[in-house]
C-alpha cells in the first residue's frame, strides 16, 4: 500500500491509500478505516431525548464516538453492530431497564463496561456492573465515570 498527502499546510487533510499488492475488498477497506481510526465509541442509552443529547454532547466534547439509543432493545441491536468501549444506560427506562440491559451486554462480552445512570439515591443502588452516575449529572461527573469506567487517566477533563 502506498500513502500520499494531497493536501498542503493548512488546507485541510487529504489521504490517497494506493492499493499495490491485491484489492482487499470492502469489508477490509471498511475495518483498515475503523482502524485508522482512533475515537473509541460510547454507546448512550435512556429514554429521555434530552440526556441523550447532552450526554452525546458531552462524550463528543471529549473525543468519543457516540452512538445513542431510546431502550434496551434498540440498544442490542447497536450493540451488534458496533464495537463499543463503553455502554452507558438509564437504570429506570421503559420496557427494558438498565440493570437487565447490562446483564445481557455482559452475556454477549463479560469484559464490557457499563454505567448505569439514576435520579434514585446511590443508597438503593447494587450489583452494578462497573459504575454509577447520579443524575442530574455534570460535565465533571461524566468525565470522571468514563474515566473510571475505562481506566483512562489520560481522558481530558
Amino acid at each position: 500500500m502506498a500513502c500520499e498527502r494531497l493536501s498542503r499546510s493548512g488546507e485541510g487533510f487529504s489521504l490517497n491509500l494506493q492499493m499495490v499488492e491485491r484489492f482487499c475488498g470492502i469489508s477490509s477497506l471498511i475495518n483498515m478505516a475503523n482502524h485508522l481510526s482512533d475515537k473509541r465509541m460510547i454507546l448512550v442509552v435512556d429514554d429521555e431525548v434530552m440526556i441523550r443529547q447532552v450526554l452525546s454532547d458531552i462524550l463528543s466534547g471529549l473525543g468519543f464516538e457516540v452512538v445513542t439509543a431510546e431502550g434496551g432493545e434498540e440498544a442490542l441491536r447497536c450493540f451488534g453492530q458496533h464495537a463499543f468501549s463503553l455502554t452507558m444506560t438509564d437504570r429506570n427506562m421503559s420496557g427494558m431497564a438498565g440493570e437487565e440491559l447490562a446483564e445481557l451486554l455482559r452475556q454477549r462480552s463479560p469484559a464490557h463496561p457499563v454505567i448505569l445512570m439514576s435520579g434514585m439515591s446511590p443508597v438503593a443502588r447494587t450489583n452494578f456492573p462497573v459504575g454509577f452516575l447520579p443524575k442530574p449529572f455534570s460535565r465533571a461527573a461524566v468525565t470522571a465515570a468514563v474515566r473510571s469506567a475505562l481506566g483512562d487517566a489520560a481522558l481530558s477533563g
